[in-house]
């Protein structure tokens, strides 16, 4: 699944609706290094990384696409 945001979300991704699959790696698509995640409470939070809090670390300046590999997802 990808999840898309259209502004940074800043520190952390948080999302309600997706639940990860057990020990699989999350990715920014343009970033070659997966990011830490914590699925807690029924939400999925993902760490973005303190260097791209700057914009010119960023892989894009629009929009951010996140690979996530899943066990279910909820409506």
């Amino acid at each position: 699944m990808y999840a898309f945001s259209l502004s940074w979300p800043g520190e952390k991704l948080e999302l309600s609706t997706v639940k990860p699959k057990k020990g699989s790696k999350i990715y920014m698509l343009g970033v070659k290094t997966p990011l830490k995640w914590e699925f807690k409470n029924d939400k999925l939070s993902i760490q973005l990384p303190a260097r791209m809090q700057d914009p010119a670390n960023r892989p894009c300046s629009h929009a951010w696409a996140f690979k996530i590999t899943c066990e279910q997802v909820s409506n």
